[in-house]
């Protein structure tokens, strides 16, 4: 009882997180070519192909939402609430709920989902999830039911299918079980195996079209590849690996340059996990490899103590770790394919028992806790405190920010500035300069002669000063406007600084 009360806590929490995880990126916009053919696939006839599951997805939600740009939100929204319930649903003690809460804090504060897309991968998470809850729990139908419908939502889980009912086979080898239900189970593969067969949704040439073009998006984000990758990509792939036709041809034409797109990849997933949750790279690597060693240490254990369960389990979430990784290797570290590897990740650590001593020790020994904890806090306040430079570079990728304009004006490096502008001021932020501003209200003389009595050298245009009557009125500011920022009466030129690229901002600097 006190579980699923911490359960239905920890849903409210999430309703929270998500609600304020909603206004992390304000500013989504839909996204054409892929989320927006699943929409567009929603309004046609079923067919067992590649995506089925979410185009039926679609279908059924457009049933519900007549408008498709209500539909397209609405279901990032659903799906994102769902796959949090569905991973509540893993925990059978408090110590692996605390463990998924965490992920899911972790999750929903960062800009990972956000920036996630295309939303499908949200679904195939919620039926991977669901595929481990049902085969922890030893419900081998439901088990074969989610991972079917998983096939047909991300066709790269397709082995996993043939792999599964030797799964089920090898925990259930010598345990007593009714030949009736061994038989349903049988008939329940062998009907999906069949519909698998005779529409496989790996047929066709997606995931050639997905490698070509990850392929040429990597070297593009590396500067090594200036045309656009996603519709050039296959001359690309002619000029490095010829005549090739799936992923197997272009490591046997170019092992080179195919070795070479892995190691990339790899480099870019750890940069990846630093940029969406401020990890540093060398505490990921760590992470990474502590979580190998002790998992690899505890399955080898299990394995002598014979325990089918728990080996099948644990055979199972290597299977979609494996899937995962190599996924994010072969086509490239996009948050969706990372998602999956997080979501494998974070089940195996729940089986983890040297997670369960840790808890043991801390409970058993305070002085362990008085430790520990400080510097888990130490560990947090510096992550916390980095995203204050994570705010700081977003910001400067908007040539209209005050940051940007900042950085302008310290790019310059004068020894003096005096600054005519409207906005409030800058002087403080260039410490290491001497510094007076004015406001564009200040002035009480025409133009040019404000200009020339405070010495100005460095104007900042606005919307606001064509709005102001004290320069409506001012010939000598019109004439300022239309040569080319030369003052009338004295002749004094000012140039347009070239990294001033913000059209409602204007930074000029006196020649």
């Amino acid at each position: 009882m006190k579980l699923k009360f911490y359960k239905l806590y920890s849903l409210l929490v999430l309703l929270f997180l998500l609600s304020n995880s909603l206004f992390i990126k304000p500013d989504r916009d839909i996204l054409f070519y892929d989320e927006t053919n699943y929409l567009e696939g929603g309004n046609q006839k079923f067919a067992f192909v590649d995506s089925a599951v979410y185009r039926l997805h679609y279908k059924i939600l457009s049933k519900f939402i007549k408008d498709p740009i209500d539909r397209y939100f609405i279901n990032y929204q659903l799906l994102v609430f769902l796959f949090g319930v569905c991973f509540l649903l893993v925990a059978r003690s408090k110590k692996e709920l605390i463990l998924i809460v965490s992920f899911l804090i972790l999750l929903f504060s960062s800009r990972f989902l956000s920036d996630l897309w295309p939303f499908i991968t949200l679904l195939s998470s919620i039926w991977l999830v669901l595929l481990y809850i049902s085969f922890r729990a030893n419900h081998d139908f439901l088990s074969i039911i989610f991972c079917f419908l998983l096939v047909f939502t991300r066709v790269e889980f397709l082995y996993l299918y043939y792999l599964l009912f030797f799964l089920i086979l090898y925990k259930s080898w010598g345990v007593k079980i009714k030949k009736g239900s061994l038989f349903l189970k049988f008939f329940l593969y062998l009907s999906g195996f069949i519909i698998i067969l005779t529409h496989n949704p790996s047929d066709g040439e997606r995931s050639y079209v997905a490698f070509c073009q990850h392929y040429a998006f990597s070297k593009f984000v590396r500067n090594v590849y200036m045309e656009d990758p996603w519709t050039t990509c296959g001359l690309l792939l002619t000029k490095d690996f010829g005549d090739a036709k799936n992923p197997l041809d272009l490591w046997m034409l170019n092992p080179k340059h195919f070795g070479l797109h892995l190691f990339y990849n790899l480099d870019l997933f750890f940069k990846k996990i630093q940029e969406l949750f401020l990890v540093p790279p060398v505490v990921g690597i760590v992470f990474i490899f502590s979580f190998l060693f002790f998992e690899i240490k505890g399955f080898i254990q299990i394995c002598f103590l014979r325990k089918k369960r728990k080996i099948a389990n644990h055979l199972l979430l290597y299977v979609l770790l494996g899937i995962s990784f190599v996924t994010i290797l072969v086509i490239f570290p996009r948050e969706h394919y990372i998602l999956h590897f997080l979501v494998s990740i974070v089940l195996l650590s729940i089986q983890q028992k040297n997670f369960h001593k840790i808890f043991r020790t801390l409970k058993s020994n305070p002085i362990w806790l008085y430790f520990v904890v400080p510097i888990v806090v130490v560990i947090l306040l510096t992550f916390y405190f980095q995203k204050a430079k994570t705010i700081r570079s977003v910001a400067l990728r908007n040539p209209c920010s005050n940051i940007f304009t900042l950085q302008v004006l310290r790019n310059l490096e004068l020894k003096t500035y005096n600054i005519l502008a409207f906005d409030g001021s800058v002087c403080v932020y260039l410490p290491n300069a001497n510094c007076k501003q004015f406001q564009i209200s200040d002035k009480n003389v025409s133009f040019d002669q404000f200009l020339e009595q405070n010495r100005i050298n460095v104007l900042i245009l606005s919307d606001h000063w064509d709005r102001d009557q004290k320069y409506i009125k001012d010939s000598e500011y019109h004439f300022f406007i239309s040569h080319s920022y030369k003052t009338k009466t004295t002749g004094d030129l000012f140039e347009l600084n070239q990294f001033s690229l913000c059209p409602n901002r204007k930074i000029l600097l006196k020649k």
